[in-house]
């Protein structure tokens, strides 16, 4: 059984923190460096240690087993597994937890969140936490982001946020910018008209959040991850040298073969579904515990970034 180590512990529970706070990979590890925290290995950190960190089932108590696989057992060298290769089986609270699953949840969520595309899978920019629209507003002309700055009218500075082609060339998009605290009052108008009918939305959500998954999924995925144990011992059977040497062991392999890779693609779309339906239940959780609390009366940063994923502007 894995043991916790106490300092180690407890340095993981702040990256999680942070990142659940807004900061980013790398500004996590920028504030760990300048702290004087080093890695377990004695050096400093880096983006991809966080990343890393933040998606590491042992943290929440599980393991994921055959990830690496011997390539040569002449060499030993172990080779990471890809997805077309094998099955990885996860052990659920196979260990003290360091990471309450919630809190694991809320990072994978947050993860998903993050990854900012545009049209056709292309990136338009990258995560920012500097202000809470940030990669927040993306332009419905272009697909852009908006990015914020400074106007000055009569003597007056506004900040701003506007589409980063206008910015670059006015004639290249439409869409004109928008006031900072007009999105604010845009949203506060929005949420609190939400909370006024917040008994009958909560009441939908808590209903939506009890069916997102089904005893049915992982139902499932374990007569799946059957009927694939059963394959491989069969084949294990087969792979014997008097029965492989055969007609039909030979024909027999071919069809386990088959049948193996097949129940691993399916084992992986319904670890990928069930996985998918638990950040949409946290996701609707979020949203029932912010309308269960008062109206606004400004903005507020963190209820705005625990409801909404995005805004898109169009011309009108």
């Amino acid at each position: 059984m894995l043991i916790i180590e106490p300092t180690e512990a407890v340095i993981v529970a702040r990256v999680f923190e942070e990142y659940l706070g807004g900061y980013t990979p790398s500004q996590i590890a920028v504030r760990l460096n300048e702290d004087g925290i080093k890695t377990y290995y004695g050096k400093d950190w880096r983006a991809h240690g966080i990343i890393n960190m933040l998606q590491q089932e042992k943290y929440r108590g599980d393991a994921i087993l055959q990830k690496t696989y011997m390539e040569n057992f002449l060499s030993k060298r172990r080779t990471r597994v890809d997805d077309n290769q094998r099955v990885q089986t996860l052990v659920e609270n196979s260990h003290p937890p360091i990471i309450d699953r919630d809190t694991f949840d809320r990072v994978q969520a947050e993860i998903q969140r993050r990854k900012v595309k545009g049209s056709g899978g292309r990136s338009k920019g990258m995560y920012s936490c500097q202000y809470a629209f940030s990669t927040m507003i993306r332009c419905g002309e272009c697909g852009t982001l908006f990015r914020r700055h400074a106007q000055s009218y009569k003597g007056i500075t506004h900040r701003t946020w506007a589409c980063q082609q206008r910015i670059g060339d006015a004639k290249t998009c439409k869409i004109k910018p928008l006031r900072e605290v007009d999105i604010e009052q845009a949203f506060v108008r929005a949420l609190n008209r939400l909370i006024g009918n917040r008994d009958e939305l909560v009441e939908e959500i808590m209903q939506a959040a009890a069916t997102v998954i089904t005893d049915q999924d992982q139902a499932d995925y374990d007569r799946k991850m059957q009927e694939l144990h059963d394959a491989r011992e069969e084949m294990l059977e087969i792979q014997k040298p008097a029965k492989l040497q055969t007609a039909n062991g030979r024909e027999r392999m071919k069809i386990l073969v088959k049948t193996i890779t097949r129940l691993m693609e399916e084992t992986k779309f319904i670890a990928g579904l069930i996985e998918s339906k638990k950040l949409a239940r946290h996701r609707l959780d979020e949203i029932r515990i912010a309308l269960e609390k008062d109206m606004l009366d400004s903005f507020d940063e963190a209820v705005f970034k625990a409801l909404v994923t995005g805004i898109t502007v169009h011309a009108d």
